[in-house]
């Protein structure tokens, strides 16, 4: 991968256009997702760090 000085990032940006979910595969609110990262996953970047 390489140094994250050298250009490498950790981060990734990935789209889902017109994707179909089984009803009984989603979990939580349709559309809901980014709300809940935004909750959810603050705590767990703070541990990793």
């Amino acid at each position: 991968m390489g140094d994250e000085g050298d250009g490498w990032n950790a981060h990734a940006e990935i789209i889902y256009d017109n994707c179909i979910v089984p009803e009984e595969n989603v979990l939580g609110p349709v559309g809901a997702g980014f709300k809940i990262a935004q909750t959810d996953l603050v705590q767990e970047e703070f541990i990793i760090v």
